[in-house]
């Protein structure tokens, strides 16, 4: 299985949207089976593309849940520095 990394939230939801479709699914599946021609079992392919979508779902989900955090401090420190000034 490749190695995962860190990435834009951006690009995270351009792969949940590939890996999503089934144009996408056979592209990965493609690549997963010519990436690895010693082990050309489709069914692991598929569980490994499943797996993956997966866990880019969850990625997204945090991404998503981490920026509505960092939404809600920051109208917090907006709210707290308007009753300041006021």
């Amino acid at each position: 299985m490749p190695n995962t990394q860190i990435v834009p939230a951006s690009v995270n939801t351009t792969a949940v949207d590939m890996l999503s479709s089934a144009h996408g699914k056979g592209e990965v599946a493609h690549w997963f089976l010519t990436a690895n021609p010693d082990d050309r079992d489709q069914q692991k392919a598929i569980e490994w593309i499943e797996k993956s979508i997966q866990d880019l779902l969850k990625a997204k989900d945090a991404i998503v849940t981490g920026q509505a955090r960092e939404l809600r401090r920051a109208v917090e420190v907006t709210e707290q520095i308007t009753a300041v000034e006021l």
